[in-house]
């Protein structure tokens, strides 16, 4: 069981990280992915990541007896919380960006 918590853990950090380091080397033209592109790359993959927690934690659910779909709310929750960081985070690095290019 901790290393489901721990898979479920990395499943929501890893967009985060991921556009903190490909953000920032994208907008200073490091890699070949432009800054919209790595956004875009962060949003969907914490959708498909929600999406795939949602699976496996009912399989998980459904394989240990639990009728209660508490935790559901509580986990999609928490990757609505993650998408409004990983929006954040793209906002606060195009804003930078910007005002240190003037």
């Amino acid at each position: 069981m901790k290393f489901i918590a721990i898979v479920l853990f990395l499943l929501f950090i890893l967009p985060v990280i991921f556009q903190l380091a490909a953000g920032y080397k994208a907008l200073k033209r490091k890699i070949k992915l432009r800054f919209w592109m790595v956004c875009t790359i962060s949003v969907v993959t914490q959708i498909l990541a929600s999406f795939f927690m949602l699976l496996l934690m009912s399989y998980n659910a459904s394989k240990s007896g639990i009728n209660d779909g508490l935790g559901f709310l509580g986990v999609q929750l928490y990757g609505v919380l993650i998408l409004a960081i990983i929006i954040i985070v793209c906002g606060i690095q195009l804003v930078v960006y910007k005002t240190r290019k003037l």
